[in-house]
């Protein structure tokens, strides 16, 4: 009976020091992390900008310097770090890049997949809206849908310096709305998917 216990007390002993040591490592190789806290960085899908607010050794939470999410957890590969010179205005001379662009919309967290677009010089064909002609205001950055079924939509470029090209399609009635509200209310295209 005695060597019962002292068998106990050391499986016990051992589980604690290993935990410890586990718990050691987890800590240090989150701050070797891909995203150490107060770090800029691009999270996908979109390269939208954001700031490390804490880690893991697998994921960042990360507060989204454009609005277009709230504050959250972001796993460690969609994580892209961003270089001070790098800069945080970004410009679109020209409209996003032809190819098939997959969109959707996030709900609680994830990606739901609505539809495809093909962009090619200044026309458009959806997977699920049939097709139609655009052009792209440099000013503002925006596809502006001219026929077609997307006549009542217009899209945001948002071009990110080593990113994946990407706009949001939304609804023409909120092209006065904040960037924040466009940015709920609208489905991501992103090219890289």
């Amino acid at each position: 009976m005695t060597s019962h216990f002292f068998r106990g007390v050391l499986g016990v002993c051992l589980f604690i020091l290993f935990a410890g040591v586990t718990l050691a490592q987890q800590r240090d190789s989150a701050k070797e992390s891909v995203c150490p806290v107060g770090s800029r960085v691009l999270v996908d899908p979109g390269a939208h900008p954001a700031t490390v607010l804490a880690n893991t050794a697998v994921s960042c939470r990360v507060h989204y310097e454009d609005g277009a999410y709230p504050d959250g957890w972001v796993q460690g590969f969609l994580i892209k770090t961003v270089d001070a010179d790098s800069g945080a205005s970004f410009t679109a001379k020209n409209p996003p890049p032809p190819g098939k662009y997959t969109c959707g919309v996030f709900l609680n967290g994830n990606f739901t997949f609505t539809q495809y677009v093909t962009l090619s010089a200044g026309s458009y064909e959806s997977s699920t809206a049939g097709a139609g002609k655009f052009h792209y205001d440099t000013a503002s950055k925006r596809l502006l849908f001219d026929s077609g079924k997307f006549e009542s939509l217009f899209g945001s470029y948002e071009p990110k310096p080593a990113a994946y090209p990407m706009f949001r399609l939304s609804a023409r009635q909120d092209m006065k709305q904040s960037d924040y509200t466009r940015a709920w209310r609208s489905q991501v295209c992103s090219g890289k998917y």
